[in-house]
């Protein structure tokens, strides 16, 4: 049983006995005045008076307990103080009870007897009152029994009879209470507790009804959240499809622009393949012409820029294609020094103006011969190399290479380009990679560039697999690094190395004020076991030189800078040449500074051979071996030899018949020459119809088709000759085109094509279609005259800026075509040009007046590509902008270009005149 239900246990009994108090005390008035008025007269009134009295001023006490009681008890008092208070007055009552007796036993027996009756009556009557607190009964009753026990023991008979009836009735009286008080007590915890029970489970409803309404609220809230949340699927299924339909078309639009890019592209790609490949067909000519050392040098570099410019070309058709992750590298054999080397010769120029140093490093331990993507490692290199340049204002930009990992069939290589530039800012390094970014808004507008350089650099890295990455402070230069994985080509000619056997530990001086150049010059040396020193100054070279030469250990070669502070190259050869113990060593200048025309000072001051900054390693090797064994370089020997001595192009299918079928007359050229180099007997079309026809009447062993030509082009002329030829008679046709779209190789396919040769080609990709599709043939090599070169004087080169009508060097091409004794190739030309152009001005005047737009178009496109071939840029220029206008349609914008068309082309009518003028005084 909890302390809660004992303590309203006893709260309620002592309320019970304050409830039957009152009738406890009238009760006890009563008998008190019947006991009074029974023992008047038998026992002393003055005892019976004040016994009266007291009894009556106890059941008053009592009265007032009751009152004070029910006040404080509506106020929730403490009931245990009101049980002790109205325990006293009980026991009191009690103590005057037995008072009472001896006073009753004096008189006569019925008195007594009387007295006895109302004793056990007023303690029945008692029982009510006291059976909450049995205990009470005992301070009541005991005290009378306690006397009638002293009567028992002192007096006998009947008196004793009585007292011991008295004695065992209050016991019963008392064990009954005490019964009667167990069963109340029992009943009231019954009683509470199954109030309590009741108001537990009370409050159990009361919780079930909140728990129940609150579920009720949340199912409420969750059919209003499902409502909400179909009403925003519904919403959602909406937007969703309103989304998609935008997105659908948004696609759509993307697919066009990408369709409209890609046609864009494959257009501009025809209209800068066209020229360039004149520009690589001529400079390949040229190379094969007869030139001397450093005209062979310059052709050269000509050519690999023009090859390099093709491949950027190529790399932003292909930009698409990265993005897309459908760009696949190719896998040849190539030469890692070469590259490198290649792309310090094209930035060598501009780096010349930046007095920078350009410096490769690529050790000896890695074997340069590997298989890749050459053409991409270059334009990656060319991509930070050119970076370099631009952004470095001086110092020097070092290309170098380490072997990261080797396995029997794979290498890969870490490169890095290190520059000592203007950095980048380090919150600027984690976006540079990204495309058509650059590392700030302001240098962009300084040093210009798209920023996609280095976006397509990164992809490309990837492709090869490697990673690319840089470390840049600002103002203490860049270090672009990546790696690449290469083949290992399986048959490798290793570098004849005899040359130098018979020199190790020649002692060889370099001399340079440029520590990282020194330091890899004399690693280079140190590579082909000669031993090499070096020396910052000249002033310290000379000391070396005169201490070598008094330990009779003398240098048999010095390197020497040109540019150096207080003692120049010049200056220090002069001084070596004058000492008699110096004098004997053979002197090679290497230079940043080309060796301009007419510089006889390096050869006045007893240098021996000059090399520019950045040499080949091949040509640094050359002149260093010819030096050593007293033999004139390779590079000088190229400036004596005779025409006849030059190599010649192979002629690997002589007397084969071609038709070649081109509009463009620049094209024409350069392919018609290309083929009689190699020995082909060459007839020319100059469009689909007359390729048809000339068909019809000759018998060819191979047709080269230009794809894009006006009023019948490749396809249909193509598929017209295929319609009307046997099988028996069925001739090879390889497609000509300067479009790269794709597609385009499908399309020469089903027209009927053999084969796809991509303008612009070199002679080399055009002997290998040969070779592919014409029986070999031995060629007597008698038959063909090599071609040759008319000398050129460096009074001619230095003229191709002076015109600003004309673009000099674009004729000067076209004469370096021109073969002895055969009529004058530019003559023919610019006749053939001056011929034709009035016809096509006056065709262009037609079809603004008619609004042909078509017409315009292919009439403009033609006029454009002559002009531009014959140096005639601004009257291109102007083509280009009619050329668009056909295009578009927009031919009421045609009439004001044309009339600056015919004032332009009246101007250049007269330079082309005078430039035949020129040429016939030159060849006179």
């Amino acid at each position: 049983m909890n302390n809660s239900i004992q303590a309203k246990i006893f709260a309620e009994r002592t309320a019970l006995l304050y409830k039957n108090a009152p009738a406890s005390s009238i009760t006890v008035l009563i008998a008190a005045s019947l006991f009074t008025g029974i023992l008047w007269g038998e026992a002393q009134t003055e005892w019976l008076l004040a016994w009266f009295s007291g009894m009556t001023t106890i059941t008053l006490v009592r009265v007032g307990l009751v009152v004070r009681y029910r006040k404080a008890f509506s106020k929730g008092s403490d009931p245990e103080p009101w049980m002790w208070r109205y325990a006293g007055a009980t026991v009191l009552v009690g103590v005057f009870w037995a008072l009472v007796v001896p006073l009753g036993f004096t008189g006569d027996l019925w008195i007594r007897m009387l007295i006895v009756i109302l004793v056990i009556q007023i303690q029945s009557a008692a029982i009510p009152v006291l059976v909450s607190f049995p205990r009470l009964m005992m301070l009541y009753t005991l005290p009378s029994a306690g006397v009638l026990i002293w009567l028992l023991a002192a007096r006998g008979g009947n008196e004793a009879l009585l007292s011991i009836a008295i004695v065992i009735y209050t016991v019963l009286m008392v064990r009954s209470s005490y019964s009667l008080h167990h069963t109340l007590k029992h009943s009231l915890q019954l009683q509470f507790e199954k109030l309590e029970l009741a108001e537990n489970l009370s409050k159990e409803k009361e919780k079930a009804e909140k728990l129940n309404q609150t579920l009720q609220q949340e199912v409420v809230e969750r059919k209003q959240v499902q409502h909400e949340l179909e009403q925003n699927r519904l919403n959602l299924e909406s937007q969703v499809l309103a989304r998609t339909a935008e997105l659908t078309q948004s696609m759509e639009a993307a697919e066009a622009g990408s369709r409209a890019k890609s046609e864009f592209l494959a257009t501009m790609s025809h209209e800068i393949r066209t020229p360039m490949n004149g520009v690589l067909g001529m400079t390949e000519l040229l190379r094969d012409s007869g030139l001397n050392g450093k005209q062979q040098q310059f052709a050269e570099t000509a050519h690999r820029s023009g090859q390099a410019l093709l491949d950027v070309i190529n790399n932003i058709l292909d930009f698409s294609k990265i993005e897309a992750n459908k760009l696949k590298l190719v896998h040849a054999p190539f030469d890692l020094q070469e590259v490198v080397e290649d792309v310090l010769q094209m930035v060598a120029e501009q780096a010349r103006k930046n007095h920078l140093e350009l410096l490769d490093d690529i050790p000896a331990e890695i074997n340069s011969k590997v298989i890749g993507d050459g053409p991409r490692l270059r334009q990656v290199l060319i991509n930070l190399v050119g970076n370099a340049v631009k952004f470095t204002k001086q110092g020097e930009i070092v290309i170098s290479a380490a072997l990261v990992k080797e396995s029997s069939d794979e290498i890969v290589i870490l490169f890095k380009v290190q520059d000592s530039g203007i950095g980048i800012d380090a919150d600027k390094l984690a976006g540079i990679f990204d495309a058509f970014t650059q590392a700030d808004g302001s240098i962009t507008r300084q040093y210009g560039g798209t920023g996609l350089g280095l976006a397509i650099s990164r992809q490309l890295v990837t492709l090869m697999g490697g990673e690319i990455g840089v470390e840049s402070k600002k103002g203490e230069g860049s270090t672009f690094n990546f790696t690449a994985r290469f083949g290992k080509q399986t048959q490798v000619v290793k570098p004849v190395a005899t040359s130098f056997d018979l020199l190790v530990g020649t002692r060889v001086l370099i001399v340079d004020d440029n520590m990282p150049t020194r330091s890899l010059l004399l690693k280079k040396i140190q590579d082909w076991g000669l031993q090499a020193i070096d020396a910052d100054s000249g002033d310290k070279a000379l000391m070396l030189l005169q201490e070598a030469a008094a330990d009779g250990k003398p240098y048999r070669l010095a390197i020497l800078d040109r540019m150096m502070p207080g003692m120049d190259g010049i200056t220090l050869a002069h001084k070596i040449k004058a000492d008699p113990a110096t004098a004997d060593t053979r002197l090679l200048m290497y230079s940043a500074l080309h060796e301009e025309a007419g510089d006889t000072d390096w050869r006045e001051a007893g240098i021996q051979a000059y090399l520019s900054k950045p040499a080949r390693l091949k040509d640094l090797r050359h002149q260093v071996l010819s030096l050593l064994t007293d033999n004139l370089s390779i590079l000088d020997q190229a400036k004596v030899l005779p025409s006849e001595t030059v190599k010649v192009a192979k002629n690997t299918r002589g007397g084969s018949h071609i038709l070649l079928v081109e509009d463009n007359e620049v094209n024409q050229t350069v392919a018609q020459n290309m083929l009689e180099n190699l020995g082909c007997r060459v007839h020319v079309a100059a469009q689909g119809h007359a390729a048809v026809e000339n068909v019809k009447k000759s018998s060819y062993d191979l047709i080269l088709m230009d794809c894009h030509m006006p009023e019948m082009d490749g396809f249909e002329a193509t598929k017209t000759i295929r319609n009307q030829e046997s099988d028996a008679s069925r001739v090879p046709i390889i497609a000509l085109t300067a479009d790269v779209q794709k597609g385009t190789q499908e399309q020469c396919h089903a027209a009927g094509m053999d084969d796809y040769l991509s303008k612009p080609f070199e002679q080399e990709t055009l002997r290998g279609m040969l070779e592919k599709w014409l029986p070999i043939e031995q060629t007597n090599s008698t038959d063909h005259n090599p071609p040759t070169k008319p000398e050129q004087t460096e009074d001619a080169l230095a003229q191709s800026d002076e015109a600003e009508l004309l673009d000099q060097r674009a004729l000067d091409k076209i004469r370096a075509l021109q073969r002895p004794g055969a009529p004058d190739l530019l003559g023919k030309v610019v006749g053939i040009y001056l011929d034709t152009t009035p016809g096509l001005m006056g065709k262009m005047k037609d079809t603004a007046v008619n609004g042909d737009a078509d017409a315009l178009y292919h009439t403009a496109h033609s006029l454009k590509s002559s002009s531009a071939n014959l140096g005639a840029m601004q009257l291109s220029a102007i083509c280009r902008e009619l050329e668009a206008i056909g295009r578009e349609g927009k031919i009421q914008k045609a009439q004001p270009l044309i009339e600056r068309l015919k004032i332009e082309y009246q101007k250049v009518e007269t330079e082309l005149m005078a430039s035949l003028v020129k040429t016939d005084e030159l060849s006179a």
